[in-house]
């Protein structure tokens, strides 16, 4: 008994793997371009639509929904067993609270110190709170203390606060102080260079 040599036993198994590689193409290709065909006897499926799903008829079908029927819809719990509107106790509007009466105007609150004008800025006023205050440089359209500056005149700035208006003039120092008050200034002794 002979037995086979390895190449004819290889070149067989070579064969036959190129056989089987073959048939799996084949068999791919048919997969990969198969088309059904269709069946003679067999009727198209029915194309359902929401209304034929449901053959009994609404209430306003085909009417549009309005903003009330989403309230309405809205209203009932989804798992309450009852599904009726749940009871809101009725509450009375709350009446705003009333407006406080205007304070009067507090013209002793502000002292109007200066005026000051700019062909670059708008008009400015140095505005004083109280008698240690430095003073506060504020623009038209501005505020201070609460009070919004409405308008700068020439020796006045009106202000106005929760519709009260008030003025404040610019007071201007009328005191002159007599001859007898009136101090000389120190003399200053220059001194005297002598030469030797």
């Amino acid at each position: 008994m002979t037995g086979r040599s390895p190449v004819r036993v290889e070149r067989f198994a070579f064969g036959a793997l190129l056989a089987l590689v073959l048939v799996l193409g084949y068999v791919n290709w048919r997969l990969l371009y198969w088309q059904p065909e269709p069946a003679a006897s067999v009727a198209p499926a029915p194309v359902i639509t929401p209304a034929a799903a449901n053959p009994v008829p609404r209430p306003g079908a085909g009417i549009a929904a309005t903003p009330k029927d989403y309230k309405n819809i809205l209203a009932r719990p989804l798992f309450d067993s009852s599904r009726r509107p749940q009871e809101i106790a009725a509450t009375k509007p709350v009446p705003p609270p009333p407006k406080p009466a205007a304070a009067p105007f507090p013209a002793d609150k502000f002292k109007l110190v200066g005026i000051m004008r700019s062909p670059n800025r708008s008009t400015r006023a140095l505005l004083r709170t109280n008698a240690t205050d430095p003073g506060n440089w504020i623009d038209e359209g501005g505020a201070i203390a609460g009070w919004a500056v409405v308008r700068i005149g020439e020796d006045r700035v009106e202000l106005s606060a929760n519709g009260v208006t008030g003025v404040v003039r610019l007071t201007v120092a009328t005191a002159v102080a007599t001859s007898s008050q009136v101090a000389t200034p120190p003399q200053v002794a220059t001194p005297v260079h002598t030469q030797k």
